[in-house]
């Protein structure tokens, strides 16, 4: 029997990026929010202080200490947010998250952010409607 863990909606550029060590610009391209930075700013009012940068251990919390104690042998996130530091968004889609590249490297150090897990297989979501630009 394989064990197998599935995670959803892992949307690392929607301000969460603004605290880790290696940000993209701030913009964002929705119609409420135009800086990734409000979002933080929301979550330090609720929350208090988020330390800077944020390690990823500190980043997935509990839900690390929960995927040790399983141990599943075949683990998939669905990345909600582009690994990318263009500038300009992708056309004719309404929310463009994105977030630097250093933080998906498999790195031995804190910023290795999404590297904290071993994932074996990422699905990228949210690509209904994008066409070649």
């Amino acid at each position: 029997m394989i064990s197998l863990f599935v995670c959803g909606d892992v949307m690392t550029g929607r301000g969460i990026d603004q605290v880790l060590a290696h940000p993209v610009s701030p913009e964002l391209y929705e119609s409420f929010v135009l800086d990734a930075r409000d979002y933080v700013t929301l979550a330090e009012r609720r929350n208090g202080n988020i330390p800077r940068p944020l390690s990823g251990h500190r980043l997935w919390g509990a839900a690390l200490t929960e995927f040790d104690r399983r141990l599943p042998q075949a683990r998939i996130v669905n990345l909600e947010t582009s690994i990318t530091t263009h500038p300009r968004p992708w056309p004719d889609k309404g929310i463009n998250y994105r977030m630097h590249r250093p933080i998906w490297k498999r790195l031995p150090s804190p910023a290795s952010t999404l590297a904290v897990w071993p994932i074996i297989m990422c699905w990228i979501g949210s690509m209904r409607g994008c066409g070649r630009p």
